[in-house]
């Protein structure tokens, strides 16, 4: 009898990498019936607002009036975003095939009627008329995939130009260790876990396809322009090539502009970066302006910002647009505090009664300019640094700092829009992780571990809502299995215990491990799940405020500290 000859040794992870097409296909798909299925699912009011501003393009025939109507609508359902959002409206619900469904009674009359906003509540649509608004921000979020997709290819492309992570790679081999960059990118084609990482973000799924808006299309553009100024610094500066990745960037971003102004904040970052990375130019070991580029820069800019508004471009349509986009009067706060230094206030001046209650629009775009500045010094050396892999990594550094600092001190933020920090966040941390060189790979964690951190704070923020019973299934299951997928692609417990460091920001190091901080947070987050989703409101009496009001507190003190930690590392590194 001859003996069985050995299986042969199955390399899971080549076929990830040689498939890895057909496999996001497959995630895509999976992700899409799943997302179908939650087409019953909550609706917040944003879904009547979006209706509407589809039935206000659709049966206003006149551009002029878009922004001048209120005939219909209280002031909450006013179309108070950009033109080029606007005519993505129109474009929805005025194309040929909506026209078809309308025709043959698959969409009913009524869904993209113009009514009052008295007239209906977000229960009351039809079966058809929810599905193809769930619709619609499926096949919007095609470019958020689309630019998870690249990154995960840029990301897999820097591992391979990190010499000491290859090193590290050959020699872990040979002695029969795992890799230190195995996590995530295998073979330098694509970066499995960080497209793991940004397609399956909660936040998307709890902000578009069950509270209903377009966050996942616009990141996506947003990303796409990151990722052109990312191909940038791999160019040689005076080629074809770095011209047009640069001016690809700005023209990306500036559209982005026209769909959602609230971007804006990115803008002195964008001008830091891009006036010294391509505005200025070395020859014969001289650095010198060039104002051709400048021009070119500033023409292809202003012409992507000006199309979307001529047809609004009288003085009446202008203040009206900038009426609608710049609604001061709604206060420093929305109704459920954003995690920000304005949460912290708020609670402080219900201790302190003395503080102002509230403080001016004006002081407070000071601040924000205040905050910004580092992150313009960021971009400005990432702009100016040599090295790659540095400049690479300070770029996105600066930027998700900007974000942030946005975020943390801006006017009437919206706890959502923490997500244009979470997202570049991740693609900096996993990139930082993943590529770590047998040096380095201890104190790279811990890159890990501040985004471990951020990301569980920011997402319980969003926790509130989907205040529904129904949701609550979903929301902690997502939540769980997300964090849990970042513990095992980020290792953030298994960052190095003795390498605090002033310089870095992370004083939390000075007095706790990175299993102490891991542990911590998710201490907090499940007490804080408790109080918000367990316990009854009637608990609270009169001070049925108290669980959103400590969720905001919570969340802000842990967003802050993450703050302070990324400011040093922008200022200092």
């Amino acid at each position: 009898m001859t003996a069985l000859s050995p299986k042969a040794h199955y390399d899971f992870d080549s076929v990830l990498q040689e498939n890895h097409w057909t496999l996001v296909l497959c995630l895509f798909g999976i992700c899409t019936a799943a997302k179908v299925l939650m087409f019953p699912a909550y609706r917040s009011t944003d879904f009547d607002v979006h209706l509407h501003w589809k039935a206000l393009t659709l049966n206003l025939n006149h551009t002029s009036d878009w922004y001048f109507d209120d005939s219909f609508v209280s002031t909450v359902h006013t179309l108070d975003y950009p033109p080029s959002f606007a005519f993505m409206e129109y474009m929805w619900s005025n194309n040929y095939l909506t026209t078809w469904l309308r025709n043959h009674h698959w969409l009913d009359e009524s869904c993209l009627a113009l009514k009052e906003s008295s007239s209906t509540r977000h229960t009351d649509h039809s079966v058809s008329c929810v599905a193809f608004m769930r619709t619609t921000v499926l096949i919007s979020e095609l470019v958020f995939w689309l630019a998870a997709y690249v990154w995960a290819r840029l990301a897999a492309s820097s591992s391979s130009h990190t010499p000491g992570a290859s090193e590290a790679s050959v020699s872990s081999s040979s002695s029969g260790d795992s890799p230190v960059s195995a996590r995530g990118i295998h073979k330098n084609k694509f970066s499995w876990g960080l497209f793991l990482l940004l397609s399956l973000n909660p936040a998307i799924l709890w902000l578009d396809h069950v509270h209903f808006q377009y966050n996942g299309f616009l990141l996506g553009i947003l990303l796409l322009s990151v990722a052109c100024l990312w191909r940038g610094l791999e160019a040689q500066q005076n080629t074809r090539s770095f011209m047009c990745w640069h001016l690809a960037a700005a023209i990306l971003y500036a559209a982005l502009l026209t769909f959602k102004h609230l971007y804006l904040m990115l803008a002195p970052w964008y001008f830091a970066y891009l006036l010294r990375k391509f505005c200025f130019i070395k020859n014969d070991e001289k650095v010198r302006f060039s104002v051709q580029r400048f021009l070119l820069l500033g023409s292809v800019t202003v012409a992507t910002l000006v199309i979307p508004f001529y047809p609004f471009l009288s003085a009446p349509q202008l203040y009206q647009i900038s009426q609608r986009l710049f609604p001061f009067g709604r206060g420093l706060v929305h109704d459920y505090w954003a995690g920000n230094i304005w949460a912290l206030y708020m609670a402080f001046q219900k201790v302190v009664p003395k503080l102002p209650t509230d403080i001016s629009p004006f002081r407070v775009a000071m601040i924000l300019l205040a905050s910004l500045l580092p992150g313009c010094w960021g971009a400005w050396k990432a702009g100016s640094t040599k090295n790659l892999k540095d400049a690479q990594l300070k770029m996105l550094q600066s930027f998700f700092y900007s974000a942030l600092a946005s975020f943390i001190t801006a006017y009437h933020v919206h706890e959502k829009a923490i997500v244009t920090t979470l997202l570049p966040m991740t693609i900096w941390a996993m990139i930082t992780t993943t590529t770590a060189t047998t040096t380095t790979q201890q104190t790279d964690r811990h890159r890990g571990l501040l985004l471990f951190r951020t990301q569980a704070f920011a997402l319980t923020g969003l926790l509130p809502l989907l205040f529904p019973a129904t949701e609550l299934l979903l929301k902690l299951t997502t939540l769980g299995a997300y964090l849990l997928l970042m513990f095992h692609f980020l290792e953030p417990a298994a960052a190095a215990d003795s390498c605090f460091d002033w310089k870095r920001g992370n004083f939390l190091d000075a007095c706790m491990t990175a299993r102490q901080q891991v542990f911590a947070v998710v201490l907090v987050l499940i007490v804080l799940v408790f109080v918000l989703e367990v316990l009854p409101i009637s608990l609270f009496g009169r001070f049925e405020f108290v669980p959103l009001a400590l969720t905001s507190v919570v969340v802000a003190s842990g967003l802050v500290l993450s703050y302070v930690e990324i400011l040093f590392s922008v200022i200092f590194e």
